[in-house]
């Protein structure tokens, strides 16, 4: 998990601090620390995208299965979050959405505290699951 959030976040970073230097450039300055803790939002929001990609490639074998089910969640996180429903306080799409108002507003909304709490714990809960069940899981290989 932690390499290939590492390799994914260093591309993240790279791009959005590049990005950052352009809109300096051409339109104007966007304070460090308010990029800063959007940049923390967004890669939180991967981290917990890669947490479900282990979780679902320790369950299935077929690598599309993995795909269809991770794309299928994340693309319906994003579709509730684009809704004003209530169960958006604890949707961990909202953190991209509310990077998004901090870089422009520079306030945090009510519910990132909720999106933060339940993302970081489902985090956690799909990661150990997965350790455990690797742990548990008996291998063979075949000649």
């Amino acid at each position: 998990w932690l390499a290939n959030f590492s390799i994914v976040a260093i591309g993240i970073i790279l791009g959005y601090y590049a990005s950052i230097y352009y809109t300096m450039i051409y339109y104007s300055a966007v304070p460090l620390t308010t990029s800063f803790w959007a940049l923390i939002c967004f890669l939180l929001w991967v981290g917990w995208i890669i947490s479900l990609i282990l979780f679902c490639s320790t369950f299935f074998k077929s690598q599309g299965m993995v795909a269809l089910i991770t794309l299928g969640v994340f693309f319906l996180l994003k579709l509730v979050a684009s809704f004003d429903l209530a169960i958006n306080i604890i949707n961990p799409a909202m953190l991209s959405q509310q990077a998004i108002n901090f870089l422009v507003t520079e306030k945090w909304n009510v519910t990132v505290t909720g999106s933060l709490i339940f993302l970081i714990s489902t985090a956690a809960i799909l990661i150990y699951s997965s350790v455990i069940w690797i742990k548990h899981r008996k291998y063979t290989i075949h000649a």
